[in-house]
């Protein structure tokens, strides 16, 4: 890196000196942690309005709207539960995301995503107590 930028012209140096920062993989991962991020948090609001889906066809009894109920294969008393076996996987995956990412420096990244999660989950969990 130093014989390339002894070989630059010292108008030219500065021209350089940008160019590899615009090469820096750090500068590249804050975009892809932006962007991921970004993605995430769609995510958890597209998990979000699922469940809210769900629950209403549930208080509605339109269970058949619901892709994983089947009379046949339920009690006569039995309901079914308000957030999916999938739903339950999506969430634990997005936390899985959150974890990778504290553990790889995104702390901002992860607070963010743990923040999302939190309040879905308070929506949904902290008045059915």
């Amino acid at each position: 890196m130093l014989s390339l930028a002894k070989d630059e012209p010292a108008s030219e140096r500065a021209y350089f000196l940008k160019k590899l920062e615009n090469l820096s993989p750090g500068k590249n991962l804050v975009k892809a942690e932006q962007s991921d991020i970004k993605t995430l948090l769609e995510d958890v609001q597209a998990i979000k309005e699922c469940i809210i889906e769900r629950i209403e066809a549930i208080e509605n009894g339109d269970y058949e709207a619901l892709d994983d109920w089947d009379w046949e294969d339920s009690h006569d008393d039995d309901e079914p539960e308000m957030i999916s076996e999938e739903q339950k996987d999506d969430l634990a995956d997005l936390f899985n995301e959150a974890g990778a990412m504290f553990l790889q420096g995104g702390i901002l990244a992860s607070r963010s995503l743990y923040k999302a999660l939190f309040d879905l989950s308070v929506t949904f969990f902290s008045s059915k107590s």
